[in-house]
């Protein structure tokens, strides 16, 4: 199995476009994806950092139906809360308002561009061999199919009503929601916490 992953993420790497949208494409994109309006300005920080606070940091989860991968976000805050890095960096609060946020985890697919790959790799096969009368293996190739949309997700500070991007990263991702599924963005997030100033 961890051939398989490994294969496919050699191949998603290989395979990797960039997507063909402007920066107002995108932001415009983001601001209805956050259900905001056209005038909010979301916009790169110019201090990509978080402030040490003793209050809890409120995070607003951002993923549309997505509820696997809510759920997976729900799971690794409730983890952090109870590790010892919400002692020394701070405790999350979920709120579900975005308008309560002090922090926004944003991360949508872009599921109208599905791209279907097919890909083949070796492995051993067992037959019967009529004239030997006894099974042998020899190599054989499997071929399978998997899909990939692109993905984009953010950590977003807001700002009254306001947002500013912290982190942001663009990829292609597997169709589907698994229980990793949105971990690059929460180590993106976990990194931010950890060098809080």
């Amino acid at each position: 199995m961890k051939k398989v992953f490994f294969l496919i993420s050699v191949l998603l790497l290989c395979s990797y476009v960039t997507f063909a949208q402007t920066t107002a494409e995108e932001i415009k994109r983001l601001q209805e994806f956050l259900g905001v309006s056209e005038q909010t300005k979301i916009k790169p920080a110019t201090n990509p950092t978080l402030q040490t606070s003793d209050k809890p940091l409120k995070v607003h989860i951002a993923m549309g139906l997505d509820m696997q991968v809510r759920d997976n976000f729900l799971r690794w805050i409730e983890k952090w809360n109870k590790s010892g890095d919400a002692k020394k960096y701070g405790s999350l609060e979920v709120v579900s308002e975005i308008s309560e946020a002090d922090i926004v985890l944003a991360r949508y697919t872009l599921n109208e561009s599905v791209r279907t790959e097919t890909a083949s790799r070796p492995s051993v096969g067992t037959v019967y061999d009529p004239a030997s009368n006894k099974v042998i293996s020899r190599p054989a190739q499997q071929t399978y199919s998997y899909s990939t949309v692109p993905v984009f997700a953010y950590v977003l500070r807001r700002n009254n009503t306001d947002f500013e991007i912290l982190s942001r990263y663009n990829d292609l991702t597997f169709l589907g929601e698994y229980k990793n599924t949105g971990e690059l963005l929460w180590d993106n997030f976990k990194k931010l916490l950890k060098n809080k100033k």
